[in-house]
């Protein structure tokens, strides 16, 4: 009985990182838009260096299935912890949408604008 409490509580700890890993990947959108939309997230290079960090500590708690079950849950909560904070870090995919939208209203009226001028502009000519 006590094998399958462990082996519950090992695929409950496996499975955590990995959905909170797949949710990391689906939000993410190009750092790009990130600088158009003056909005703070992790450096690519950040990124990368914590995904390693994370894909690592997966690996392990994989390994260490064989050996302790225990080591294995420990590593998994070390990822589940760093995706959590990077998660923590990110913009939503929703907030840049909404800052892209708002930037091209302006941007759309700008242009309007210097239209309506010129058009002015050229009659009086």
């Amino acid at each position: 009985m006590e094998a399958h409490i462990q082996r519950a509580a090992f695929d409950s700890a496996q499975s955590v990182p990995d959905k909170k890993l797949d949710q990391y990947f689906n939000e993410r959108v190009a750092p790009t838009l990130y600088t158009i939309t003056r909005l703070d997230a992790p450096s690519k290079a950040e990124s990368e260096r914590r995904l390693q960090t994370i894909r690592e500590q997966m690996v392990k708690g994989r390994e260490k299935k064989a050996k302790s079950m225990e080591e294995s849950v420990k590593a998994f909560k070390v990822a589940d912890d760093h995706i959590s904070k990077l998660l923590q870090e990110l913009p939503s995919r929703r907030e840049v949408q909404y800052r892209l939208i708002i930037f091209g209203g302006v941007f759309v009226s700008v242009v309007a604008l210097l239209l309506t001028i010129a058009s002015f502009n050229v009659g009086v000519l």
